[in-house]
């Protein structure tokens, strides 16, 4: 399916310059595995993989007083 609108060069300097700033930290590791994470539900039907992917969010967006992002004033 093509664009439903014209490329806009000025947006898309916005998303390149976001882009470029954004990479760094997209690629920097946060952790290591020390064993595999599977997808199989357990007797609660969560699985490893969810849990570890819903810490991760709640992590990343807990407020500041909790131990989550500071972001500057």
């Amino acid at each position: 399916m093509a664009p439903v609108f014209a490329a806009d060069a000025g947006v898309q300097q916005l998303i390149d310059t976001y882009r470029a700033a954004a990479e760094p930290l997209a690629q920097r590791p946060v952790g290591q595995l020390t064993a595999a994470v599977l997808r199989q539900p357990g007797p609660s039907l969560e699985t490893p993989l969810g849990n570890l992917t819903a810490d991760a969010q709640l992590a990343a967006t807990r407020g500041s007083e909790q131990g989550g992002r500071r972001f500057p004033s």
